[in-house]
């Protein structure tokens, strides 16, 4: 079993395996997803697919109707008022929006990675770097919507330049046993943020990815290589942002983190943990 597994479009609980742990240790994305925002984003964004099917019908367009299957996403053109009546259309268009933002944060996460290991692209070679990591990696995602946000972080790199100390950082908290990925600690002559920890995000700010950040900084360990280390003391933070017309950095200070972490992110992993309660025992129950 690999150290990181779940669903790879991340509707489904993700875990990881950590040597001397019995049970796997829940990521810190699927414990956040108790809180409200996330079911709430989930919903914002059904309402308005629906409403897009809707206003289609009206205008007797065909719209675009996509299912998978063992060989991958299969696209048709139908009616409006058949992808509006068939049950699966909605959840299905739901599911591939969830796999092309998380594949999107993908090949946005191998572009740092590569940075770190020196292999750096040109603005007019980004498109074609894309299309390779997309075939190496078996992505869905289309290429050309991801290569303006990619576009805008490689102008970040080569402007600022930052040394990638540490990519890909697994983390775990031994007590409370969550574990999760953060996308690396780097040193930048910036002049808001010096070096710490780095995590990459789409460039509209939300809680719950300070939440996140959180939980990585209160980590106790990291576990790199096969071997466990302690969690640096002292590290700064920071998300850095990327969108597809622009890239920037945003430094979370220690307070505001500390108070993400005892008022946002142990709620949440209390209400994860408490799933597996058990139930009063059937044949109890007295009726009126």
């Amino acid at each position: 079993m690999s150290l990181e597994w779940g669903n790879e479009g991340r509707d489904e609980p993700r875990f990881y395996d950590i040597p001397g742990y019995k049970t796997p240790l829940v990521s810190v994305t699927t414990v956040l997803r108790m809180y409200g925002d996330f079911f709430w984003a989930n919903i914002v964004e059904t309402r308005k697919h629906v409403e897009r099917l809707a206003m289609a019908h009206q205008n007797k367009k065909h719209v675009e109707h996509w299912m998978q299957d063992e060989s991958g996403w299969q696209k048709s053109l139908v009616p409006a008022h058949v992808a509006l009546l068939d049950g699966k259309h909605v959840s299905q268009a739901g599911l591939r929006m969830l796999k092309r933002s998380a594949e999107k944060g993908s090949l946005r996460h191998h572009m740092m990675e590569d940075w770190s290991y020196g292999v750096s692209v040109h603005e007019h070679e980004v498109r074609e770097w894309a299309l390779e990591k997309a075939q190496d990696h078996s992505y869905g995602v289309d290429v050309d919507e991801a290569v303006p946000s990619l576009v805008q972080l490689n102008r970040w790199l080569w402007r600022w330049k930052p040394k990638i100390v540490m990519s890909e950082a697994r983390c775990y908290h031994y007590k409370l046993k969550y574990a999760g990925t953060f996308d690396g600690v780097m040193e930048v002559d910036h002049p808001l943020f010096q070096g710490g920890m780095i995590d990459l995000k789409p460039d509209r700010f939300e809680r719950r990815y300070i939440a996140q950040v959180a939980a990585y900084k209160h980590s106790t360990h990291l576990y790199m290589d096969g071997k466990k280390m302690a969690m640096p003391k002292g590290l700064g933070a920071a998300i850095l942002m990327c969108g597809d017309d622009r890239c920037g950095l945003r430094p979370i200070g220690d307070t505001l983190l500390k108070e993400y972490w005892n008022k946002m992110f142990k709620p949440a992993l209390a209400c994860w943990k408490a799933q597996s309660l058990a139930l009063p025992p059937k044949g109890k129950e007295v009726w009126l």
